[in-house]
């Protein structure tokens, strides 16, 4: 997969929010796929967007969503998803 443009934020938010539904061994490969597509421009808005969207649907799929990110071997995005779920905290401590 080509690095993600910014266009595509909101398509890529669309297809890992489905493939986190699913537990089918191609569908994790695809989530996989998906993850290893986001530019580290973009992550922070594609993770916090993915956050939302799951939350909206049942929040054990955020949770889900959130394990997947810190079993994947990218460093950078377990970071950013750390900086995503600190400002979530912030505001409900405000």
């Amino acid at each position: 997969m080509q690095l993600l443009q910014s266009y595509d934020v909101s398509i890529l938010t669309n297809d890992i929010v489905s493939l986190v539904k699913s537990t089918s061994a191609k569908k994790n490969y695809l989530f996989e796929q998906a993850i290893n597509s986001i530019d580290e421009r973009y992550a922070d808005e594609v993770i916090s967007t993915c956050l939302e969207k799951l939350l909206k649907v049942d929040d054990s799929l955020q949770q889900v969503f959130i394990n997947k990110i810190f079993a994947h071997p990218n460093r950078k995005l377990k970071k950013v998803l750390v900086q995503v779920l600190m400002r979530k905290l912030n505001k409900l401590a405000a």
